[in-house]
């Protein structure tokens, strides 16, 4: 018992000081590669602008209705059981304050897009949930896009 106590206790400390010895090791051969020959090219001041990415800020599931569920508790709360033509599967919550366009009848075999705040959090289940801001009952006579604009009417 007491040799099995040694034996672990020499096998951590050779570990502990091996893995010392590599990390001191890396920075001197990254040094010694370098040689002091880079050369600057360019030279950007703190106050640079930043060039971001960028976000979208609505996302969109557009399928088919397949199922309207209501809560008895709210009666402004609509659940849609939304299929795409892949067969991705996702429910789109209807509430008081989701715009509705084409304020027409939502019925099982309709074909809708919800957009919803792709930056909201949301529980990781399947099928997703996703609380809709904007509705659209889609239609073969309009387009429609869903996104923040400036004053110029760019997205």
């Amino acid at each position: 018992m007491k040799s099995n106590k040694v034996l672990a206790g020499l096998l951590t400390v050779t570990f502990l000081s091996l893995s010392t010895v590599t990390v001191l090791a890396a920075p001197l051969a990254e040094v010694a590669a370098n040689n002091g020959a880079a050369e600057i090219n360019e030279v950007i001041p703190i106050s640079a602008p930043v060039n971001e990415a960028v976000k979208t800020y609505y996302g969109a599931f557009t399928g088919e209705v397949k199922e309207i569920t209501l809560r008895e508790d709210q009666e402004d709360y609509k659940l849609l059981a939304v299929e795409n033509q892949k067969g991705d599967k996702a429910n789109i919550i209807i509430t008081k304050d989701t715009y509705i366009i084409n304020n027409g009848e939502i019925a099982v075999g309709s074909i809708v897009s919800g957009y919803y705040d792709a930056n909201a959090p949301r529980i990781m289940i399947y099928p997703p949930q996703y609380y809709a801001e904007v509705l659209v009952i889609e239609s073969q006579e309009q387009n429609v896009k869903v996104d923040i604009f400036d004053s110029d009417l760019v997205s």
